[in-house]
């Protein structure tokens, strides 16, 4: 541990001839200078201030300064610029928010997906990771959560309809292979206006969930169709399409026929459950008072 900035006082010069008042000043810097010592430790401290801290761990009530480059820091408030550290522990934590990074992933595809078949409920697959920190991309398209918490995720789907009618898909959450309450999303897919190249229906399905995951648990997106179309095959219905970047008749990127990001919304809130009480029950005998 070091005290970056603190430093011991400029004593007074001696004088050839003992001085009594000189020594008063002399001790009492040096007082002053011991007191500070004595008092101004983070581990004794109620409030710490300072240019700088470094060191392992932290232990007090109010941290206030420029900078923390430590593991731990436990304490009921942080007031400071920068926080460089592995854990902060404590109520408030109040600085800019320079560097700090929640769990997030973003993920698309790059290729074209059918569905198993009419009605069926297919996983929907994801090939290329965009971004992420805090969650592991796993084949063919789930992800892993690495930190518990509360998260949202937001998707785009790329629907296409080569049949001459309407026709549906439906898209939900599962997490641990369990369907997410409340989670699914039907989308109208139009039909294609003729049979040629570029008259075929589409529709960017966009929907958002927000949902509880804890450290290991395993997210994924499903689909399904009334009528599953295969542009191999080829088969007319419901697909996800994808399609290259273009140049003419005006340039643009690629189309993947997934996107989907998953962000940090709240850390997973303590629920503390009250036990009801439906009759209460007393039990002994009372005392015998006499009066005389």
């Amino acid at each position: 541990m070091a005290l970056v900035g603190f430093r011991a006082p400029a004593l007074p010069l001696p004088k050839q001839q003992y001085d009594r008042q000189q020594m008063d000043q002399l001790v009492n810097a040096l007082r002053l200078y011991f007191n500070q010592l004595d008092s101004l430790t983070p581990q004794q401290a109620n409030s710490y201030r300072a240019d700088e801290f470094i060191g392992g761990d932290f232990s007090g009530d109010v941290f206030t300064g420029n900078t923390f480059n430590g593991t731990t820091l436990n304490g009921t408030y942080f007031n400071g610029g920068s926080f460089s550290g592995e854990q902060f522990n404590g109520g408030v934590f109040n600085g800019s928010g320079h560097r700090i990074v929640f769990p997030h992933i973003a993920a698309s595809d790059s290729t074209d997906q059918v569905a198993g078949g009419n009605n069926t409920a297919t996983g929907v697959k994801f090939n290329t990771l965009d971004s992420g920190y805090g969650w592991t991309l796993n084949s063919p398209g789930s992800a892993t959560a690495d930190f518990s918490g509360v998260y949202k995720i937001t998707f785009s789907l790329q629907f296409i309809n080569t049949a001459n009618a309407i026709h549906y898909a439906t898209v939900w959450l599962k997490v641990n292979d369990v369907d997410v309450a409340n989670s699914a999303t039907i989308f109208t897919i139009p039909a294609r206006k003729s049979a040629s190249p570029g008259e075929e229906g589409y529709v960017a399905a966009y929907s958002e969930v927000t949902f509880t995951m804890q450290v290991g648990d395993e997210v994924e997106l499903y689909w399904a169709t009334d009528l599953a179309g295969n542009p191999t095959t080829p088969t007319d219905g419901i697909y996800i399409f994808h399609d290259g970047t273009q140049t003419t008749p005006f340039a643009r990127p690629a189309i993947p026929s997934v996107i989907g990001s998953i962000t940090f919304v709240s850390a997973v809130p303590d629920v503390t459950v009250k036990p009801s009480i439906d009759t209460l029950v007393i039990s002994g005998s009372a005392p015998t008072v006499t009066v005389a």
